[in-house]
């Protein structure tokens, strides 16, 4: 069983994201996992997060 400490900043800026991509607020949403980088940049999750993002919403495959 995976726990998420919710006191971990990228849990938040990923709930964000996703809320913000769901809305079709995708600057904010972009924004959101970049700051999840930002924050915690040696954080796999935090990447992969952005990149599932990148990938699955902006189709930037590339970037992804």
């Amino acid at each position: 069983m995976v726990r998420h400490d919710p006191l971990r900043p990228i849990v938040g800026h990923r709930a964000y994201g996703f809320i913000y991509s769901q809305q079709k607020k995708l600057d904010l949403a972009e924004k959101e996992y970049a700051d999840a980088i930002r924050e915690e940049p040696n954080s796999p999750k935090a990447h992969s997060y952005f990149g599932q993002y990148l990938a699955n919403v902006e189709k930037d495959y590339t970037a992804a």
